[in-house]
């Protein structure tokens, strides 16, 4: 999961940081970069963000008390630019309950998941510290089902005094609680039942960027309001430059891996040439953007998911890893060229040759280029 990006109430801020520093050792370092690159999107992708809701609703007769000079701000969005009157239509079609701290409705969330959000929601509504919760990721887009995690986002009035695992561990069962990797603020928890929550603190002047998907469960100071997020809208078809040289770099570097008998550095390479560079490449075909893998099925079409499936599986042995790699770097390359034509875009023609004549006389394979 990636972490959520926030904005500051007043400026701009760079928002949650998904990068390690330092430098790793090593003799290829593109192939580190291509593996952490991986392992990272794996690990933290399904890990990105939290939700918790209000139990108890305020009537829902209760008007808003607003002043003429506060209305007329309003109008000149320099008051509560992201917050919505109760009843009013959002984004996601649902009225406004988040508006001052009234608790959302959760009819529309799978069923498996209610008990637990709302216990978090009122937990969150009972915890004067927590001066916002809202939902993100597949909750807050509507793409929910009994199968996602809780993606719970909680901004506080002290995030440095604030334990989130103490606080959780008094609302839910858990037998992990760990912090996410890479993700500022960030924990992972799982239940006795099996259900995963991520939770994502943040200082109580943050609040959402534009763009990200929020489902609000608690809003003290109004500064909320629902919306889906940015909606995925293909473009035209484009070819990942520098993706294609990055494959063509761990084919050249998997040479090295096999003289050495490093069958497992073999398997991990082939597994991020495939199931990153690759899909990648089928995403640019359709002129959409990589990403997470979750939920990928529904962005591939057809004839790509044949192709995925048709590839031979990569294996634990050197012969089997080999196969794995030819097919692979077969159907990448044929793929790639045709798109490349497709798009009037240059081919890395030198680098493909090198590389090619290189599996030819040091590992016996000559890749199955479909003509185009």
């Amino acid at each position: 999961m990636r972490s959520t990006q926030l904005a500051p109430v007043v400026g701009e801020d760079e928002g949650e940081e998904d990068s390690v520093g330092g430098e790793v050792e090593g003799e290829e370092p593109v192939v580190v970069a291509a593996v952490l690159l991986g392992a990272a999107s794996l690990l933290v992708g399904p890990w990105a963000g939290p939700a918790c809701e209000q139990a108890a609703r305020a009537p829902a007769s209760a008007p808003a008390r607003t002043s003429a000079a506060g209305r007329r701000r309003g109008r000149r969005g320099t008051r509560r630019p992201y917050a919505t009157r109760p009843g009013a239509p959002t984004a996601r079609g649902r009225p406004g309950w988040q508006h001052r701290g009234v608790p959302a409705p959760l009819e529309d969330l799978p069923p498996a998941l209610r008990p637990a959000v709302r216990r978090l929601a009122s937990a969150c509504r009972d915890e004067e510290r927590v001066l916002a919760a809202w939902l993100g990721g597949s909750l807050a887009r509507g793409h929910g089902d009994a199968w996602s995690d809780v993606d719970l986002h909680l901004a506080v009035t002290d995030a440095s005094r604030f334990d989130p695992l103490a606080w959780a561990g008094g609302v839910l069962p858990l037998v992990l609680a760990d912090p996410i990797p890479g993700v500022r603020g960030g924990y992972v928890l799982l239940t006795q039942d099996g259900l995963h929550v991520d939770v994502v603190l943040h200082p109580g002047e943050e609040r959402p960027a534009p763009g990200e998907p929020v489902r609000t469960l608690l809003d003290r100071r109004g500064l909320l309001a629902d919306t889906p997020g940015r909606l995925e809208a293909p473009g035209p078809p484009r070819l990942p430059a520098q993706e294609v040289r990055l494959f063509l770099y761990l084919m050249y570097a998997a040479v090295a891996a096999v003289h050495r008998g490093e069958v497992e550095a073999l398997a991990h390479g082939a597994s991020v040439m495939r199931d990153e560079l690759l899909v990648s490449l089928m995403l640019a075909e359709g002129g959409r953007d990589g990403g997470s893998g979750k939920r990928l099925a529904a962005r591939l079409t057809a004839e790509q998911r044949e192709a995925l499936a048709a590839l031979p599986p990569v294996g634990v042995d050197q012969a089997g890893l080999l196969t794995a790699l030819e097919a692979l770097a077969g159907e990448y390359l044929a793929r790639g060229r045709r798109l490349a034509a497709r798009c009037a875009s240059g081919w890395p023609e030198s680098l493909e040759a090198m590389v090619l004549a290189r599996w030819a006389d040091q590992l016996g394979l000559r890749p199955a280029v479909r003509p185009s």
